[in-house]
């Protein structure tokens, strides 16, 4: 979001064991958290646009009432299960896919209207294989808009870049506190 300029931004979850430990921070080490050498890119959507996206990737998530076990999809890959940064929200898992996502507000609880027009980080493999292909998540008279591709390639791609803000931005120090920005409900 910092690099993009935006409000809202989606990001996969490559491994959720990967970590940063204190000390230099190698290639290697953004490698662990970030794998892909994937560019950042910029999107112009409206908030039901925002929605839908979101609702794509709470199809990740099966839920068993019967055993009350949440489990993973296998048919949809972890690298297209997205985190989004920005906005609050609840993926209700009693819901069928595409209605799950409920309470979508800003951080200071404002809902997000589906009028509302924001810019969403994204990396490029979301972009061109998804979010920017009629017929994948949106048909093509509602889709969102490339602003910008390739954002801040003087530094590299997103491995870079988030090296570049922990270094630069965030002065080296980091912590590892989660916002609780999201939860799932509806497993009773």
């Amino acid at each position: 979001m910092y690099y993009a300029g935006t409000a809202v931004s989606a990001s996969p979850l490559f491994a959720s064991d990967a970590n940063l430990y204190p000390g230099e921070i190698r290639k290697c080490d953004m490698a662990k958290i970030y794998q892909y050498t994937n560019t950042l890119y910029k999107v112009h959507m409206t908030g039901s646009q925002l929605k839908k996206y979101m609702e794509r990737s709470a199809g990740y998530f099966i839920y068993n009432p019967a055993e009350r076990k949440i489990s993973v999809n296998k048919k949809i890959p972890d690298f297209l299960y997205q985190l989004f940064e920005g906005v609050n929200y609840e993926i209700n898992l009693s819901q069928p896919v595409g209605s799950r996502i409920e309470n979508l507000t800003w951080p200071d609880g404002i809902p997000v209207k589906d009028d509302i027009e924001c810019d969403i980080a994204v990396n490029n493999y979301s972009a061109v294989s998804e979010i920017l292909i009629p017929g994948t998540v949106y048909e093509e008279n509602d889709m969102p808009v490339l602003l910008d591709s390739d954002i801040r390639s003087d530094i590299g791609g997103i491995r870079e870049l988030i090296r570049d803000y922990i270094i630069n931005v965030k002065k080296g120090m980091v912590t590892h506190e989660a916002n609780n920005n999201w939860k799932i409900t509806g497993i009773g």
